[in-house]
Protein backbone atom coordinates (compact mmCIF):
# COMPACT_ATOMS: atom_id res chain seq x y z
CA UNK A 1 0.00 0.00 0.00
CA UNK A 2 1.24 3.49 -0.81
CA UNK A 3 2.36 5.65 2.08
CA UNK A 4 -0.47 7.83 3.41
CA UNK A 5 1.45 11.02 2.68
CA UNK A 6 1.40 10.27 -1.05
CA UNK A 7 -2.26 9.26 -1.38
CA UNK A 8 -3.78 12.73 -1.62
CA UNK A 9 -5.02 14.76 -4.56
CA UNK A 10 -3.22 18.12 -4.39
CA UNK A 11 -4.78 21.50 -5.02
CA UNK A 12 -2.75 24.73 -4.84
CA UNK A 13 -4.13 27.04 -2.19
CA UNK A 14 -4.53 30.04 -4.49
CA UNK A 15 -6.64 28.12 -6.99
CA UNK A 16 -9.28 27.01 -4.50
CA UNK A 17 -10.24 23.41 -3.89
CA UNK A 18 -12.38 21.26 -6.15
CA UNK A 19 -13.85 17.87 -5.44
CA UNK A 20 -14.47 15.33 -8.14
CA UNK A 21 -18.13 16.42 -8.14
CA UNK A 22 -17.17 20.02 -8.85
CA UNK A 23 -18.03 21.52 -5.44
CA UNK A 24 -15.73 24.42 -4.62
CA UNK A 25 -14.30 25.25 -1.22
CA UNK A 26 -12.59 28.67 -1.28
CA UNK A 27 -9.58 27.83 0.90
CA UNK A 28 -7.85 31.17 0.82
CA UNK A 29 -10.98 33.19 1.56
CA UNK A 30 -12.63 31.01 4.18
CA UNK A 31 -9.48 30.09 6.07
CA UNK A 32 -7.51 33.29 6.11
CA UNK A 33 -9.62 36.37 5.48
CA UNK A 34 -12.94 35.19 6.88
CA UNK A 35 -11.51 32.81 9.48
CA UNK A 36 -9.85 35.66 11.34
CA UNK A 37 -13.17 37.46 11.44
CA UNK A 38 -15.16 34.65 13.05
CA UNK A 39 -15.97 34.69 16.77
CA UNK A 40 -15.14 31.00 16.99
CA UNK A 41 -11.48 31.71 16.14
CA UNK A 42 -11.16 35.04 17.94
CA UNK A 43 -12.29 33.58 21.28
CA UNK A 44 -9.99 30.58 20.96
CA UNK A 45 -6.74 30.35 19.03
CA UNK A 46 -4.71 33.52 18.49
CA UNK A 47 -5.61 34.84 15.01
CA UNK A 48 -1.98 35.80 14.35
CA UNK A 49 -1.11 32.12 14.17
CA UNK A 50 -2.85 31.51 10.84
CA UNK A 51 -0.03 33.08 8.89
CA UNK A 52 0.18 30.81 5.88
CA UNK A 53 -1.48 27.70 4.58
CA UNK A 54 0.23 24.90 2.70
CA UNK A 55 -1.24 22.96 -0.21
CA UNK A 56 -4.70 21.58 0.45
CA UNK A 57 -4.92 17.82 0.10
CA UNK A 58 -8.20 16.01 -0.55
CA UNK A 59 -8.73 12.59 1.03
CA UNK A 60 -9.16 9.95 -1.66
CA UNK A 61 -11.66 7.86 0.31
CA UNK A 62 -13.48 7.54 3.63
CA UNK A 63 -10.99 4.91 4.81
CA UNK A 64 -8.05 7.09 3.82
CA UNK A 65 -9.46 9.91 5.98
CA UNK A 66 -9.91 7.59 8.96
CA UNK A 67 -6.38 6.21 8.56
CA UNK A 68 -4.93 9.69 8.39
CA UNK A 69 -6.79 10.86 11.49
CA UNK A 70 -5.68 7.82 13.48
CA UNK A 71 -2.07 8.35 12.42
CA UNK A 72 -1.73 12.12 12.73
CA UNK A 73 -4.35 13.11 15.30
CA UNK A 74 -4.18 10.59 18.12
CA UNK A 75 -7.02 11.03 20.59
CA UNK A 76 -4.47 11.65 23.36
CA UNK A 77 -3.70 15.05 21.82
CA UNK A 78 -7.24 16.19 22.66
CA UNK A 79 -7.34 15.01 26.26
CA UNK A 80 -6.68 18.50 27.57
CA UNK A 81 -9.89 19.63 25.94
CA UNK A 82 -11.22 20.85 22.63
CA UNK A 83 -13.66 23.43 21.36
CA UNK A 84 -16.75 22.41 19.43
CA UNK A 85 -18.66 24.53 16.94
CA UNK A 86 -21.83 23.56 15.11
CA UNK A 87 -22.41 24.40 11.48
CA UNK A 88 -25.92 24.53 10.01
CA UNK A 89 -25.61 25.96 6.49
CA UNK A 90 -29.09 27.12 5.55
CA UNK A 91 -29.90 29.07 2.36
CA UNK A 92 -28.79 32.68 2.62
CA UNK A 93 -26.18 32.03 5.31
CA UNK A 94 -23.22 34.40 4.98
CA UNK A 95 -20.55 31.71 5.54
CA UNK A 96 -21.73 29.11 3.05
CA UNK A 97 -21.19 30.44 -0.46
CA UNK A 98 -19.63 27.33 -1.94
CA UNK A 99 -21.30 24.37 -0.33
CA UNK A 100 -24.62 22.59 -0.21
CA UNK A 101 -27.34 23.99 1.99
CA UNK A 102 -29.82 22.27 4.27
CA UNK A 103 -33.40 23.01 3.13
CA UNK A 104 -35.11 25.13 5.76
CA UNK A 105 -38.23 22.97 6.13
CA UNK A 106 -38.82 21.14 9.41
CA UNK A 107 -38.33 17.61 8.01
CA UNK A 108 -34.97 18.50 6.42
CA UNK A 109 -33.81 20.27 9.57
CA UNK A 110 -34.69 17.27 11.73
CA UNK A 111 -32.84 14.95 9.34
CA UNK A 112 -29.79 17.18 9.54
CA UNK A 113 -29.95 17.22 13.34
CA UNK A 114 -30.15 13.41 13.33
CA UNK A 115 -26.93 13.27 11.31
CA UNK A 116 -25.27 15.89 13.53
CA UNK A 117 -26.01 13.51 16.39
CA UNK A 118 -24.36 10.67 14.44
CA UNK A 119 -21.25 12.80 13.97
CA UNK A 120 -21.25 13.77 17.66
CA UNK A 121 -21.44 10.09 18.64
CA UNK A 122 -18.58 9.13 16.30
CA UNK A 123 -16.43 11.94 17.69
CA UNK A 124 -17.28 10.86 21.22
CA UNK A 125 -16.30 7.27 20.43
CA UNK A 126 -13.01 8.38 18.90
CA UNK A 127 -11.91 10.97 21.45
CA UNK A 128 -13.48 9.36 24.52
CA UNK A 129 -16.29 10.29 26.88
CA UNK A 130 -13.88 11.97 29.28
CA UNK A 131 -12.70 14.48 26.68
CA UNK A 132 -13.55 17.87 28.14
CA UNK A 133 -15.21 20.62 26.12
CA UNK A 134 -14.37 23.99 27.71
CA UNK A 135 -15.70 25.86 24.67
CA UNK A 136 -18.96 25.28 22.77
CA UNK A 137 -20.14 27.51 19.92
CA UNK A 138 -23.48 27.74 18.12
CA UNK A 139 -23.67 29.98 15.05
CA UNK A 140 -26.57 32.39 14.57
CA UNK A 141 -28.48 30.21 12.10
CA UNK A 142 -28.65 27.49 14.78
CA UNK A 143 -30.42 29.88 17.14
CA UNK A 144 -32.60 31.40 14.45
CA UNK A 145 -34.00 28.25 12.83
CA UNK A 146 -34.02 25.50 15.45
CA UNK A 147 -36.95 25.15 17.81
CA UNK A 148 -36.46 25.02 21.59
CA UNK A 149 -37.00 21.24 21.46
CA UNK A 150 -34.35 20.87 18.72
CA UNK A 151 -31.84 23.02 20.61
CA UNK A 152 -32.41 20.97 23.75
CA UNK A 153 -32.04 17.74 21.77
CA UNK A 154 -28.71 18.91 20.34
CA UNK A 155 -27.37 19.90 23.76
CA UNK A 156 -28.50 16.58 25.26
CA UNK A 157 -26.42 14.58 22.78
CA UNK A 158 -23.39 16.85 23.15
CA UNK A 159 -23.49 16.29 26.92
CA UNK A 160 -23.80 12.53 26.44
CA UNK A 161 -20.79 12.33 24.12
CA UNK A 162 -18.44 14.73 25.93
CA UNK A 163 -17.77 16.32 29.27
CA UNK A 164 -18.98 19.86 28.66
CA UNK A 165 -17.45 21.97 31.40
CA UNK A 166 -19.65 24.21 33.52
CA UNK A 167 -17.22 26.52 35.24
CA UNK A 168 -16.30 30.19 35.19
CA UNK A 169 -13.40 29.45 32.84
CA UNK A 170 -15.58 27.59 30.32
CA UNK A 171 -17.21 29.43 27.44
CA UNK A 172 -20.55 28.34 26.02
CA UNK A 173 -21.17 30.76 23.19
CA UNK A 174 -24.05 31.54 20.87
CA UNK A 175 -24.34 34.12 18.09
CA UNK A 176 -27.33 36.32 17.36
CA UNK A 177 -27.78 37.52 13.79
CA UNK A 178 -30.94 39.41 14.69
CA UNK A 179 -32.81 40.49 17.81
CA UNK A 180 -35.06 37.70 19.17
CA UNK A 181 -38.76 38.59 19.12
CA UNK A 182 -39.13 37.54 22.74
CA UNK A 183 -37.02 36.30 25.65
CA UNK A 184 -37.85 32.62 25.17
CA UNK A 185 -34.66 31.61 23.27
CA UNK A 186 -32.47 33.66 25.61
CA UNK A 187 -34.00 32.00 28.67
CA UNK A 188 -33.56 28.56 27.09
CA UNK A 189 -29.91 29.16 26.20
CA UNK A 190 -29.18 30.45 29.69
CA UNK A 191 -30.85 27.36 31.13
CA UNK A 192 -28.69 25.15 28.90
CA UNK A 193 -25.59 26.75 30.43
CA UNK A 194 -24.59 29.30 27.79
CA UNK A 195 -22.78 32.28 29.29
CA UNK A 196 -21.51 34.25 26.28
CA UNK A 197 -23.33 35.99 23.42
CA UNK A 198 -21.90 37.44 20.21
CA UNK A 199 -24.16 39.99 18.52
CA UNK A 200 -23.65 40.36 14.77
CA UNK A 201 -24.65 43.83 13.66
CA UNK A 202 -24.37 42.93 9.99
CA UNK A 203 -25.42 46.34 8.65
CA UNK A 204 -24.54 48.94 11.25
CA UNK A 205 -27.04 51.75 10.81
CA UNK A 206 -26.97 55.34 11.93
CA UNK A 207 -30.61 55.06 12.93
CA UNK A 208 -31.06 55.83 16.62
CA UNK A 209 -33.67 53.08 16.95
CA UNK A 210 -31.19 50.39 15.90
CA UNK A 211 -28.58 51.59 18.38
CA UNK A 212 -31.20 51.51 21.12
CA UNK A 213 -32.20 47.98 20.11
CA UNK A 214 -28.63 46.72 20.52
CA UNK A 215 -28.38 48.35 23.94
CA UNK A 216 -31.72 46.91 25.00
CA UNK A 217 -30.57 43.49 23.81
CA UNK A 218 -27.49 43.75 26.04
CA UNK A 219 -29.78 44.44 29.00
CA UNK A 220 -32.06 41.51 28.10
CA UNK A 221 -29.11 39.12 27.89
CA UNK A 222 -27.68 40.30 31.21
CA UNK A 223 -31.05 39.80 32.90
CA UNK A 224 -30.60 36.07 32.15
CA UNK A 225 -27.06 36.04 33.64
CA UNK A 226 -25.36 36.04 30.23
CA UNK A 227 -22.60 38.45 31.17
CA UNK A 228 -19.93 38.05 28.47
CA UNK A 229 -21.28 40.10 25.57
CA UNK A 230 -19.46 40.83 22.32
CA UNK A 231 -20.69 43.11 19.53
CA UNK A 232 -19.67 43.22 15.87
CA UNK A 233 -19.86 46.56 14.03
CA UNK A 234 -19.60 46.56 10.27
CA UNK A 235 -17.60 49.43 8.78
CA UNK A 236 -18.60 50.68 5.34
CA UNK A 237 -17.37 53.63 3.26
CA UNK A 238 -20.19 55.80 4.59
CA UNK A 239 -20.08 54.66 8.24
CA UNK A 240 -19.37 58.14 9.56
CA UNK A 241 -21.85 57.54 12.36
CA UNK A 242 -19.53 54.98 13.98
CA UNK A 243 -18.03 57.39 16.57
CA UNK A 244 -21.52 58.25 17.83
CA UNK A 245 -22.62 54.60 17.71
CA UNK A 246 -19.53 53.51 19.65
CA UNK A 247 -19.99 56.23 22.27
CA UNK A 248 -23.54 55.05 22.95
CA UNK A 249 -22.56 51.37 22.88
CA UNK A 250 -19.54 51.73 25.16
CA UNK A 251 -21.71 53.37 27.81
CA UNK A 252 -23.15 49.87 28.34
CA UNK A 253 -19.67 48.31 28.52
CA UNK A 254 -19.91 45.23 26.32
CA UNK A 255 -17.13 42.73 26.99
CA UNK A 256 -15.66 43.24 23.54
CA UNK A 257 -16.15 44.94 20.19
CA UNK A 258 -15.16 43.60 16.78
CA UNK A 259 -14.78 46.07 13.92
CA UNK A 260 -15.44 44.41 10.56
CA UNK A 261 -14.59 46.33 7.37
CA UNK A 262 -17.02 45.69 4.51
CA UNK A 263 -14.11 45.13 2.11
CA UNK A 264 -10.92 43.09 2.35
CA UNK A 265 -8.55 44.83 2.28
CA UNK A 266 -10.37 47.87 3.67
CA UNK A 267 -10.80 50.88 1.43
CA UNK A 268 -9.06 54.13 2.34
CA UNK A 269 -12.34 55.51 3.71
CA UNK A 270 -12.92 52.40 5.82
CA UNK A 271 -9.35 52.43 7.13
CA UNK A 272 -9.79 56.02 8.30
CA UNK A 273 -12.98 55.11 10.18
CA UNK A 274 -11.25 52.02 11.63
CA UNK A 275 -8.35 54.10 12.95
CA UNK A 276 -10.75 56.51 14.62
CA UNK A 277 -12.74 53.65 16.15
CA UNK A 278 -9.60 51.92 17.45
CA UNK A 279 -8.49 55.12 19.17
CA UNK A 280 -11.96 55.61 20.64
CA UNK A 281 -11.96 52.07 22.04
CA UNK A 282 -8.50 52.49 23.56
CA UNK A 283 -9.52 55.72 25.27
CA UNK A 284 -12.62 53.97 26.66
CA UNK A 285 -10.53 51.34 28.46
CA UNK A 286 -10.47 48.59 25.85
CA UNK A 287 -7.32 46.81 24.70
CA UNK A 288 -6.58 45.18 21.39
CA UNK A 289 -6.18 41.41 21.25
CA UNK A 290 -6.31 41.50 17.45
CA UNK A 291 -6.07 44.39 15.02
CA UNK A 292 -9.82 45.03 15.01
CA UNK A 293 -10.91 43.10 18.11
CA UNK A 294 -10.97 44.91 21.44
CA UNK A 295 -11.91 43.71 24.93
CA UNK A 296 -12.20 45.44 28.29
CA UNK A 297 -8.87 45.89 30.06
CA UNK A 298 -9.89 43.76 33.05
CA UNK A 299 -11.14 40.83 30.94
CA UNK A 300 -8.81 37.88 30.49
CA UNK A 301 -8.09 36.96 26.87
CA UNK A 302 -6.85 33.47 27.73
CA UNK A 303 -7.43 30.97 24.97
CA UNK A 304 -9.69 28.19 26.13
CA UNK A 305 -8.19 25.55 23.82
CA UNK A 306 -6.06 25.25 20.70
CA UNK A 307 -8.00 22.29 19.30
CA UNK A 308 -11.06 23.61 17.45
CA UNK A 309 -13.41 20.93 16.08
CA UNK A 310 -16.13 21.94 13.67
CA UNK A 311 -19.19 19.69 13.46
CA UNK A 312 -21.58 19.63 10.51
CA UNK A 313 -21.65 20.15 6.77
CA UNK A 314 -18.55 22.00 5.55
CA UNK A 315 -17.35 22.64 9.11
CA UNK A 316 -13.71 23.69 9.55
CA UNK A 317 -11.45 22.41 12.34
CA UNK A 318 -8.00 23.50 13.53
CA UNK A 319 -5.24 21.80 15.47
CA UNK A 320 -1.75 23.13 16.08
CA UNK A 321 -0.55 21.93 12.68
CA UNK A 322 -3.58 21.39 10.45
CA UNK A 323 -6.79 22.83 9.12
CA UNK A 324 -9.32 20.05 8.46
CA UNK A 325 -12.53 20.52 6.45
CA UNK A 326 -15.68 18.42 6.47
CA UNK A 327 -17.25 17.58 3.14
CA UNK A 328 -19.13 20.53 1.57
CA UNK A 329 -21.71 18.30 -0.17
CA UNK A 330 -24.83 17.35 1.77
CA UNK A 331 -25.32 13.92 0.15
CA UNK A 332 -21.69 13.02 0.90
CA UNK A 333 -22.08 14.23 4.47
CA UNK A 334 -25.02 11.89 4.98
CA UNK A 335 -23.40 8.90 3.23
CA UNK A 336 -20.17 9.17 5.25
CA UNK A 337 -22.09 9.10 8.50
CA UNK A 338 -24.37 6.29 7.32
CA UNK A 339 -21.15 4.31 6.81
CA UNK A 340 -20.01 5.19 10.35
CA UNK A 341 -17.20 7.38 9.00
CA UNK A 342 -16.35 10.95 9.96
CA UNK A 343 -17.33 13.24 7.05
CA UNK A 344 -13.82 14.53 6.38
CA UNK A 345 -12.92 16.06 3.03
CA UNK A 346 -9.54 17.78 3.07
CA UNK A 347 -6.47 18.63 5.11
CA UNK A 348 -4.30 21.75 4.92
CA UNK A 349 -0.98 22.05 6.78
CA UNK A 350 -0.45 25.24 8.78
CA UNK A 351 3.00 26.73 8.44
CA UNK A 352 2.87 28.18 11.92
CA UNK A 353 1.53 26.63 15.07
CA UNK A 354 -1.54 27.87 16.93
Amino acid sequence: MRDLSTRFKFHPRNEGLASSQGNLVPVAESSTAKGLDEWFYLLNAPPESFLELGNTQVFESENHAQDWIARHLPCESFQQGMALSFNLPFPGGHRHNNMSCVPADSASIQKYIDFLVKEIRLLGQYFGRETSVPYLHWFGDVIKLLTPAELTQLMFHINRAFKVLNSKDARLVFELDETPENDEPIALLSGLGFNTACINDTVCSSETSKNKNIRKLLDRLRSFTIESLFVRLKIGNDSHHIPKTLKQLLADQPTGVLLTPANQPPTAAQELILRQAREQLSLAGYRSVHKNFYILQEVSDHKVTHCLKGVGLGAVSYTKKYQICNTPKLDDYYSHLDNQKLPLFSITPLHSEI
